[in-house]
């Protein structure tokens, strides 16, 4: 089995290589031990220039002995003459940033119930795979990120909670992404390797950090007895770009979308993208078609 895989936008395989093609591959791994992320995993390769290559958008590393690899997305491209380098950041971590959670709120739930339901509920399709916490879960879960949401459980300290991420490839495409959860994976250190000599010069580089294709707009709170309850929202405004409006967003749907943007930059699953996701908020509007202007407004800053 080939050690390093690259692939496109829609995470199909374009090629793979044997880890002694690299001029330099360091992979770097930290799962830290308070619950400010769930883990720091990057990945820094330089090689040879190839074509075929240069406009990848993840690479796979097989770095254990089992059939599951470490998959990353490409941050940064860089070339020079003949040479690519390629900054990548843990795509899980990334990704699951932009599958929002609506309402979970789980009593006395064993941990693995609370991790498929909030699966369930973003619309995730990751899996959960090895679960070892068997301790119960008391906690709300509202308008909150997948990647917040493992946070918080991972805060919980008695469940000494530890997160890994990991996808199978079948043929030339990812078949299965997959989480586990382990009470504590090895020692308090950081794992890092490294091969090769470092690349000084830039020439051409792509930046691909911090992208959304989709904002959740939420307003002012309701006002309820003696405060204030849940934020307005926009679900049940419409824009047709037929109309004059400036994207097309249904009744039913809670965020407005740069479609264009998805499709180039989106979460690829099960051969389509499905968008990258945040929320913003704003505690003056009170009225839900003004709500989805500033809403619009602010998406094109993203």
């Amino acid at each position: 089995m080939s050690n390093i895989l690259f692939l496109d936008k829609m995470q199909q395989v374009i090629k793979s290589y044997d880890s002694d093609e690299f001029i330099e591959s360091v992979q770097t791994k930290e799962i830290t031990t308070n619950a400010s992320e769930l883990m720091n995993d990057t990945l820094s390769v330089s090689l040879p220039f190839d074509e075929t290559i240069k406009d990848a958008s993840y690479i796979a590393v097989n770095d254990t002995k089992e059939q599951e690899f470490s998959l990353y997305r490409i941050l940064t491209a860089k070339d020079e003459d003949n040479l690519l380098s390629f900054e990548a950041v843990n795509f899980a971590v990334d990704e699951l940033d932009n599958f929002i959670i609506k309402d979970i709120r789980p009593k006395n739930r064993s941990f693995s119930y609370v991790i498929n339901q909030l699966l369930s509920d973003s619309g995730c399709d990751w899996v959960l795979g090895v679960c070892e916490p068997i301790k119960t879960v008391s906690s709300t879960f509202y308008y909150t990120s997948m990647r917040e949401a493992l946070k918080a459980l991972k805060a919980l300290q008695e469940l000494g909670a530890e997160f890994t991420f990991s996808i199978e490839i079948t043929g030339n495409k990812i078949t299965k992404k997959i989480i586990h959860c382990y009470n504590q994976i090895g020692k308090i250190t950081n794992k890092r390797f490294e091969y090769g000599e470092e690349v000084l010069k830039i020439v051409h580089q792509q930046d691909r950090t911090n992208i959304v294709t989709a904002l959740i707009g939420r307003g002012k709170g309701e006002e309820v007895g003696d405060g204030y309850g849940r934020r307005i929202e926009f679900s049940d405004v419409e824009w047709k770009k037929s109309n004059g409006k400036l994207l097309d967003k249904p009744k039913g749907q809670n965020w407005i979308e740069y479609p264009e943007m998805t499709k180039e930059y989106g979460i690829p699953s099960n051969g389509k993208m499905l968008p990258r996701k945040t929320v913003v908020v704003f505690d003056d509007v009170e009225d839900a078609s003004e709500l989805l202007q500033k809403t619009y407004d602010q998406l094109a800053y993203y």
